[in-house]
This record gives C-alpha cells, sequence and structure tokens, in this order.
C-alpha cells in the first residue's frame, strides 16, 4: 500500500493494481479464473499455477543491500517458505472488457462468428440501465474467504430480448492448499580486480561492515471497536522505533485488506505524546496530507491510487441523513477502498513538524483512540454492509524499527535487531 504510483506503473508483473486486475490487464501478480471453471468442477474445486516475483529490496531486511560484497563475506541463504495462503485478494473483472474478449475470440475462432459478434454488439447497445458498464459489480478487492456479490449477465445473453437483466450472487472462494512448484533467485554481480578485493580484505580485516535495515513487527490489540468508536491499550517495548502503522480490519479472514474505519476523531498517543498534535477525522484532507507525508510519497514519488482513495473515501453518504444522526446510506466503492493505513512517523513531520530520532523505552503505553463519523450499529466499520456481521477484529498495530546488518571477515554476518542478535548468519568462505 505504501509503494510509490510510479514503482506500481513501471514494474509489470511484480505487483497488482486493482485497475489493472478490474480490467483483465497482463501486467499482475496473478491469474484469472473463470466462473464456468467452477461450475464446471464436480467438486467446485479449481486449480491454478501463476509467478510470483519478489524483488529481494521489497523484504525489509535486505532493502539496503544494492551491493553486498560476497568476495568478503560469503553467501546469504535465504528460506522461502509457503504460508500465505490466506493473504490472497480476489476482486470481479469488468463486464463490458469480458464481452469484448468473447467477441474477439468468437470472431477468430468459430464458424458463424459474425452471428455471435452481432448478438453481443446487441447485449452491449441493449444495456439501457447501464448494468454492464457501471453497476452490480463491487469496485474493490474482497480477502480471500469473505464473501462478496458477482454480477453476471451471462444468463441474460440467451434470456433477454430488448434489456439486460443483471444477476447478483453472493460468493466466497477459499485457497484450500497451495505449494511453491520451483523457486527462482535472478541477481545481478559484477567481478572486481585482485588488487581491490586486497584492498577491501585489508581494510574489513579490522573493521565492520555496517548495512542499515528495518524490521516490522505485529500486535493486535485486545480492545474491538464499539458503537462510541475505538479505545485500544497495549505496552510494547520499543527499540530505535521509527514509525507506526494502524490497520482496521472488518472481517475474520482480513489480513491485507484494510478500510478507512471512517473515525470523526483519530489520534495515537505514545507516553501521553499525541501523534498527530490535534485529533482529526479519517477524512479529512489534513489527515491524506499526514500519512502521504510519513509514508514519504509528498515528493519526488506520488502515492498510489488505490492509497489515495482509501485515505479519503467516505463509504457513508452524510448528505442522506434523516432525523437523527446516524442514519446515513452506505455507498459502495467505485474504485479499491482496501490499502488503507493509519501511519505515524517519530522521525520525519511526527505531529506536524516535531521531529524526534526514532523511540526507545522498555514499556511504552501506547493508545489509539477514535469516535466514529456517524455512531450508531449500522456505520461499515461496525456492520459489514454486505453480511450484517459485527466487526469482532481488534486493530492491528505494526511497529517499524531500525536496524542492521554487522559483517565481519571473521565472524561472517549478524543481523542486529533490538540491539540483540536476531539472526546470526554463518557466511565465510571456508
Amino acid at each position: 500500500m505504501l509503494k510509490a504510483q510510479e514503482e506500481l506503473d513501471y514494474k509489470p508483473g511484480i505487483y497488482t493494481q486493482w485497475e489493472s486486475a478490474y480490467n483483465m490487464e497482463d501486467n499482475i501478480c496473478g491469474c484469472y479464473i473463470s466462473m464456468e471453471e467452477f461450475i464446471k468442477s464436480p467438486d467446485n474445486t479449481v486449480e491454478k499455477e501463476f509467478e510470483v516475483i519478489i524483488p529481494i529490496d521489497d523484504l525489509l531486511p535486505f532493502a539496503a543491500m544494492k551491493m553486498f560484497p560476497n568476495a568478503l563475506f560469503g553467501n546469504l541463504t535465504l528460506e522461502v517458505k509457503m504460508a500465505i495462503q490466506q493473504n490472497f485478494v480476489i476482486c470481479q473483472c469488468k463486464q463490458e472488457t469480458i464481452l469484448n474478449k468473447i467477441s474477439h475470440i468468437s470472431s477468430s475462432s468459430y464458424s458463424g462468428s459474425d452471428e455471435i459478434k452481432d448478438n453481443i454488439t446487441e447485449v452491449i447497445k441493449s444495456d439501457i440501465y447501464n448494468i454492464i458498464k457501471t453497476n452490480g459489480e463491487y469496485h474493490a478487492f474482497t480477502q480471500i474467504g469473505d464473501s462478496f456479490n458477482v454480477h453476471s449477465f451471462t444468463g441474460a445473453l440467451r434470456e433477454s430480448q430488448n434489456i439486460i437483466v443483471g444477476k447478483d450472487t453472493t460468493v466466497s472462494f477459499m485457497i484450500t492448499d497451495g505449494s511453491l512448484k520451483y523457486c527462482r533467485t535472478n541477481i545481478n554481480g559484477f567481478n572486481i580486480k585482485d588488487s581491490i578485493l586486497n584492498e577491501l580484505i585489508t581494510k574489513y580485516s579490522s573493521k565492520e561492515l555496517i548495512i542499515p535495515s528495518q524490521y516490522v513487527d505485529y500486535q493486535a490489540f485486545s480492545q474491538k471497536p464499539m458503537t462510541n468508536g475505538l479505545k485500544c491499550n497495549t505496552t510494547y517495548a520499543m527499540t530505535n522505533v521509527s514509525s507506526l502503522m494502524f490497520l482496521f480490519p472488518r472481517t475474520t479472514n482480513e489480513v491485507t485488506c484494510s478500510r478507512n474505519p471512517l473515525l470523526a476523531s483519530l489520534q495515537l498517543q505514545i507516553d501521553n505524546k499525541p501523534y498527530p498534535d490535534k485529533p482529526f477525522s479519517s477524512i479529512e484532507k489534513s489527515h491524506t496530507i499526514y500519512n502521504i507525508t510519513n509514508a514519504g510519497l509528498d515528493n519526488l514519488f506520488s502515492p498510489s491510487k488505490e492509497f489515495a482513495y482509501s485515505l479519503e473515501y467516505n463509504e457513508i453518504d452524510t448528505n442522506s441523513i434523516i432525523g437523527k444522526a446516524g442514519n446515513g446510506k452506505y455507498i459502495p466503492p467505485l474504485k479499491d477502498n482496501t490499502s488503507y493505513c493509519f501511519l505515524c512517523s517519530t522521525e520525519r513531520l511526527s505531529g506536524y513538524g516535531t521531529f524526534c530520532d526514532g523511540i526507545t523505552k522498555d514499556n511504552a503505553h501506547v493508545t489509539l483512540s477514535g469516535t466514529l463519523l456517524i455512531p450508531n450499529n449500522e456505520h461499515p466499520y461496525i456492520t459489514n454492509p454486505l453480511t450484517k456481521e459485527s466487526n469482532d477484529r481488534c486493530p492491528i498495530m505494526l511497529v517499524c524499527q531500525d536496524c542492521f546488518w554487522r559483517c565481519t571477515l571473521q565472524g561472517g554476518c549478524e543481523y542486529i535487531c533490538n540491539n540483540k542478535y536476531f539472526v546470526k548468519e554463518k557466511t565465510g568462505t571456508d
């Protein structure tokens, strides 16, 4: 969610933007599945394979290893485990795009294709209620395991004559098994002259090579959201903590999906120090600027479309409130709004300009508080608009701290986290 839009655009196949998946583009990390495959499968199970590309510098411990002198310290070993089955997301593709692809395939593969193409053209023309182009489809990612509405007009191709009749179906997908078929690393390297290697050996025979790094820890609060808002407390041992991120899951399955909690006031306090200085609404402009600035996406690089939209999109139509406050109508998103986070920096522009060099404290008291934008049981953060289930998930705190690699010719490389040996990687060339 915190990747720059420029990086998402120019690294095809590594990241998946909702807009690309919705339009069935090729530059995604994942695969497309037809509902027909599930219908034809006896046990409603479909097996798919796709390639996943993970840049080494996307892994925070290796983010600063642009050049690693393995001729001196040996090779680092990275162990890959398949433990992310339920971290996947799914979305429905644009129905008009699917029709156009069917039309293109039909015109090049089947006899009588002109008749098929003409029928599809008539279907699009007869879409007088604009169902194919805009209505019905849920315009956001859904976490695997959660329910969402699939809007289909395939039955209408045979049944309708003058108008389109869309069909909504609530579906849920689960990943029952997953495995790594093969794994390959592509790392660019280069040789150096013997004279330079000897100079490096001489230099580091009595000196350490320090490579900066970062580590993210995960902790969920124990307090759930209530109809009057949030009041979450915890203690955490902080060491060189540079930023804290807060996610607001709404379902049991949500891991990577996080939406705006739609709070009228939102604030973090660490040992009574507020972030930001004054509480703000999670949909006001200052809240958007605060998060984008703390993410470092306010200058040379711009925030992703999903992140920016998630920061400011309001799912509650406050203009339709009737009578008492709290009767706002739910408005489904027009784009993906599942990339929300509340990001507080303790190093850069924390509290609108207050600079402090990280936080180190054995038992820091962390408080996250907020009041609902419209306090009632129908608030989207409290009650799921689709399933009407109550949200029993506590907010999640991600703590980012500065760490480093310490490499010596005698001991290999050690990963120092919390000012202690976190990983001691035995390298060396023997």
